[in-house]
C-alpha cells in the first residue's frame, strides 16, 4: 500500500489532475477544496504528505501550515505548499512548510519532490517549478 496523501486546493482541474497522477504513482489520494476541512482531514486520516494550495478561500495554506505545525499531533505530516507565486520559497520557509511546489507542475520534479518529502530527506525546502500542469 502506498504513502497517502491530502491534497487541499480549490481548483478543481487542479485537483483532478494530481488526483489521477499520484494515485497512477501507487499513492492514496484524499482531495478537498475546503480549507476548513484540512485540519479536521489531517487528524482524522492521518495522512503521510499533505500538498496544500497557498490561496484558498477562508483560511489561506500560509495560515493553515502555521496552525499544522503548531499541534503536536500534525508536525510531524511534512507539507508543500503549491503557487504559482513567485515569492513562493519565502512564504513557504515563513508558514513552516517542509517545501513547497511552483506551479505549473513538472509531473516528473513533482514525484521526485513528493518522493523526497516522504523520506524525509534534509535540506528541506524542496522546490518544483515549471512545465505541464
Amino acid at each position: 500500500m502506498g504513502a497517502s496523501i491530502l491534497i487541499a486546493d480549490d481548483t478543481s482541474a487542479i485537483l483532478d489532475a494530481l488526483q489521477w497522477l499520484l494515485e497512477d504513482a501507487g499513492y492514496l489520494v484524499e482531495c478537498t477544496r475546503n480549507s476548513a476541512e484540512v485540519i479536521p482531514l489531517m487528524l482524522e486520516k492521518h495522512p503521510d504528505l499533505v500538498l496544500l494550495d497557498v490561496w484558498m478561500p477562508g483560511t489561506d495554506g500560509r495560515d493553515l501550515c502555521k496552525q499544522m505545525k503548531q499541534q503536536e499531533a500534525l508536525r510531524p505530516i511534512p507539507v508543500l505548499l503549491m503557487s504559482a507565486h513567485r515569492d513562493l520559497k519565502q512564504m513557504s520557509e515563513q508558514a513552516g512548510a517542509d517545501g513547497y511546489l511552483l506551479k505549473p507542475f513538472d509531473m516528473g520534479e513533482l514525484l521526485t519532490t513528493i518522493d523526497m518529502a516522504l523520506r524525509n530527506i534534509e535540506g528541506a525546502h524542496l522546490s518544483v517549478s515549471q512545465s505541464q500542469l
